[in-house]
């Protein structure tokens, strides 16, 4: 997370492409830009549908979005069960990991030893807890011969990536001035409260983190490479931030997002390699917004239906591998060679 303040500062983003935020008019706050179709606020008012979060309208895990409906389509089958993977666990540790960052880590290094030293403790502090022991236990059962998902490898990622964040912090706290980001400006894991039955958005989405002060939203995301429809996630939430405000004698706009991404499995036939976290700033301009808004709409179209997406034709079927009901449609025979 002090990476981000970093290369933020460093970068300066305003100065290079300021100036493609200045043309935004497709705001959360707006209802004009961002109404639902009224078809879906009537199901939404009438609690005939559910509400989907910003993960279930962007995260492509199927191409044809079958597992979302399995969760939120009005007719799912009463048999599928709810499964974990490595995968969306691996995920879920990388996050928790980077919040537990976010506490005051006292550091007054003068070399790179030192700064391993206290990365080496954090890192084993954190595998002492006890819940994330259990997490650690989980994610190696959640293993699969001939699979890419490797939890002592993640562990090394993990292990290195927190040496990055404490030399970050140092250099921070070397070259800080007035008027620039501070970690004092991230807010982790803040709650929204969108209109929902305007956006689309369920309610108490949670960004990992939000920057208000500087017009920022930022997600976390992992995985084999970085996706363009990360982006999008960003732009539900700047969406949804902005719809919470609608009220508020003044509103704050989010015009920026930033993906911190971290690659927890690494595909290649060669030998592994360590890597460090990949930082995509960029402008949450009317195309992006305007890209949400119709996946968004697309996505209530499928989950209002009756009739289950089909399953993915090839060569993308290669996609299921990492979705967590990719046994329970091979139960139903949807295998290919």
């Amino acid at each position: 997370m002090f990476q981000i303040v970093l290369t933020w500062n460093l970068s300066e983003p305003s100065q290079h492409i300021g100036d493609l935020i200045t043309d935004i008019n497709i705001r959360g706050y707006r209802k004009k830009d961002i109404l639902l179709p009224s078809e879906y606020r009537t199901k939404l008012r009438n609690h005939e549908i559910k509400p989907l979060s910003v993960g279930d309208i962007v995260d492509k895990i199927c191409p044809t979005r079958r597992n979302v409906y399995y969760r939120k389509g009005v007719s799912p089958p009463d048999d599928v069960p709810n499964v974990n993977n490595w995968g969306s666990k691996a995920g879920t540790l990388v996050e928790k990991y980077l919040m537990g960052i976010t506490n005051d880590i006292d550091i007054n290094p003068q070399n790179y030893s030192n700064i391993a030293g206290i990365g080496n403790g954090f890192h084993d502090d954190f595998k002492r807890r006890k819940k994330n022991r259990n997490a650690l236990d989980k994610l190696i059962s959640l293993e699969r011969p001939g699979e890419i998902g490797n939890t002592d490898w993640l562990q090394s990622l993990l292990s290195c990536n927190i040496r990055a964040e404490l030399a970050a912090k140092i250099l921070h706290s070397l070259l800080h001035e007035d008027g620039v980001i501070d970690f004092s400006h991230i807010q982790p894991k803040r709650r929204l409260h969108p209109n929902v039955q305007d956006i689309g958005v369920s309610d108490d989405v949670e960004p990992d983190f939000i920057i208000p002060d500087f017009g920022i939203v930022g997600d976390i995301k992992t995985g084999i490479q970085f996706q363009p429809y990360h982006q999008l996630t960003c732009a539900g939430y700047a969406l949804a931030y902005e719809s919470e405000m609608r009220k508020k004698p003044k509103k704050r706009d989010i015009n920026w997002g930033i993906v911190y991404f971290i690659q927890t499995r690494l595909e290649s036939d060669f030998v592994k390699s360590l890597t460090t976290p990949q930082i995509y700033i960029f402008p949450i301009d009317n195309n992006l917004r305007e890209s949400f808004k119709t996946l968004r709409n697309e996505m209530y179209r499928i989950t209002s239906g009756t009739e289950i997406p089909d399953f993915p034709e090839y060569p993308k079927k290669e996609d299921c591998r990492f979705c967590k009901f990719f046994d329970y449609c091979k139960t139903l025979g949807l295998v290919w060679p």
